[in-house]
């Protein structure tokens, strides 16, 4: 085994490297089929490819392993490139991992990347993340945004992206969650910091102007 005669008057030759001779007395050697490998001469048989390792074609002398962003599930097939949301950051991956909400995939060949301060990512295997609209913030890793204005105080978020809320500045208020803007108290009311709502001025006080 190992060896073969091509033609009776010759003498016994070792099987090629991704080849195998499995018994005595053959005149041929035969090729290694997909999935296996030979990588040196006079082979009795092929050796199966490791884990995330894979040989597509018959004679094979070696495995292709799975490369970063890549995964390995049929041993004759070449490794296959990870879909949108989905990473293999290290060598000889059998599977892909899913990116969770709260995070994404910008490259399959990297780990997961939390969402940042004023973004979120909504939904599994994303690709990329999204800005905060106004009137919300996230503080990072978030798969929602926050509405400003959900506790007992008044605060707003005018911009995109924002990573906190603003508390609305005295002689303002905030009377909705998810504001983008604060409002200014009318005439005969006040505020002081934080305010949802203005108070009336009582008997014998006023506020001439607006945003007292």
């Amino acid at each position: 085994a190992g060896t073969f005669a091509a033609q009776a008057d010759q003498p016994c030759v070792s099987a090629r490297p991704g080849h195998y001779v499995p018994e005595n007395e053959a005149h041929s050697d035969t090729e290694c089929a997909p999935g296996r490998f030979s990588s040196g001469s006079g082979a009795e048989f092929c050796l199966l490819c490791a884990d995330g390792a894979a040989a597509s074609m018959a004679g094979a002398t070696e495995c292709q392993q799975a490369g970063p962003g890549q995964f390995v599930d049929d041993p004759t097939r070449s490794p296959q490139d990870c879909s949108p949301g989905r990473v293999s950051s290290g060598r000889g991956a059998m599977r892909c991992s899913s990116c969770r909400a709260g995070t994404f995939a910008p490259r399959a060949d990297q780990s997961c990347v939390a969402a940042g301060a004023g973004y979120f990512v909504p939904a599994d295997e994303a690709v990329e993340e999204l800005l905060c609209e106004p009137g919300t913030f996230s503080s990072g890793g978030a798969s929602t945004c926050t509405s400003c204005g959900l506790g007992s105080v008044g605060e707003y978020a005018q911009s995109n992206g924002s990573t906190t809320c603003t508390i609305s500045d005295p002689g303002s208020f905030v009377a909705s969650d998810g504001a983008s803007e604060q409002t200014l108290c009318e005439k005969g009311r006040f505020s002081g910091t934080g305010a949802k709502l203005c108070t009336e001025c009582s008997a014998g006080s006023f506020a001439a102007s607006e945003g007292a």
